[in-house]
């Protein structure tokens, strides 16, 4: 066997254990009946869709985060909506303008086995449409590891989630609409606890206003999909739960794919579902202004163009 080969069944072994590892992964099977099953990513992945990923970083960083230590920031009274504004700019494109305003909510310190304790902190965007005068707020849960420099984007910023706060008349919904963690720090259930922790946020604030909450998301990765589930996310709608069992089943018009490797620069270009008939072209090949980020906001992008299911989470 030659090198390239060895280093080939290497990457394809570490992916099938990185599958392995997320294996029983309890999915509620319908929206109204919480009956959970158990299913193989592994066997779903690569037995039904014939792919085999490969591990998403070959450099592992364990941070040994105690969780506990932010127990604090969750108490009653901690969340400070009336901090003053500590940034603001206004914006115009085309003939749009916005002003956008930052307000920090919380920073805590987060013990760790690091030199430095992690810092974790909480901001409330608020972007206004001047001529509407409609607001947009994004509440961000950040965590940095000052014990790298910060320039160094891979290792200071650890993990990132941003929720897009909607109020409607009888809920409050966050759209988990932006989450990330660093690849160097997954695999050690960061993701989970960041979740987790914003859960708490939440129902703090279900607490004060009264209403009922949930968090929402939108997605076309199939790892992502995973991920949600095993969380105790469902199926928004019966059509999302059609959606999810079409895939689970290893429906044949439907695909998983990442994008060219010569365009493969992060993890959010990796594992999207399609189907078929929106992926390739008349010759059978992707199109590849699917992956062209030109096109963002445009329906052939993949962000739009791929198999999208809306999840939510009721608090």
């Amino acid at each position: 066997m030659t090198n390239k080969n060895k280093t080939q069944e290497t990457r394809e072994n570490q992916g099938a254990e990185v599958l392995a590892e997320r294996a029983d992964v309890g999915i509620v099977r319908s929206v109204h009946e919480k009956v959970a099953t158990t299913f193989s990513p592994l066997a779903a992945v690569q037995e039904k869709y014939g792919y085999s990923p490969f591990p998403e970083s070959e450099e592992r960083v364990d941070l040994g985060i105690q969780w506990e230590s932010t127990n604090e920031a969750y108490s009653p009274g901690q969340l400070n909506y009336e901090f003053d504004e500590n940034s603001e700019g206004v914006h115009t494109r085309g003939n749009e303008r916005v002003r956008f305003v930052g307000r920090d909510l919380f920073k805590r310190t987060l013990e760790a086995s690091q030199a430095q304790p992690l810092k974790l902190s909480a901001t409330m965007n608020i972007r206004t449409d001047l001529a509407t005068q409609k607001k947009e707020e994004t509440f961000i849960l950040g965590l940095d590891n000052p014990n790298a420099d910060e320039d160094d984007f891979n290792h200071y910023g650890v993990a990132n989630f941003a929720f897009r706060k909607i109020e409607h008349d009888d809920r409050t919904e966050w759209d988990l609409n932006d989450r990330i963690v660093s690849p160097v720090y997954r695999s050690q259930g960061i993701a989970s606890k960041m979740l987790n922790s914003m859960e708490g946020i939440i129902k703090q604030y279900a607490n004060e206003t009264g209403k009922s909450q949930e968090i929402s998301a939108q997605i076309g990765q199939a790892s992502v999909l995973f991920w949600f589930l095993k969380n105790g996310f469902v199926a928004a709608t019966p059509e999302d739960q059609a959606k999810i069992d079409r895939f689970i089943s290893g429906d044949p018009s439907l695909t998983i794919v990442s994008a060219p490797s010569d365009e493969n620069a992060d993890e959010e270009r990796q594992w999207f579902i399609f189907e078929k008939a929106t992926l390739l072209d008349e010759s059978g090949e992707q199109n590849p202004e699917i992956w062209n980020n030109k096109n963002y906001g445009q329906p052939i992008h993949y962000m739009n163009s791929s198999f999208r299911i809306n999840l939510k989470k009721v608090l």
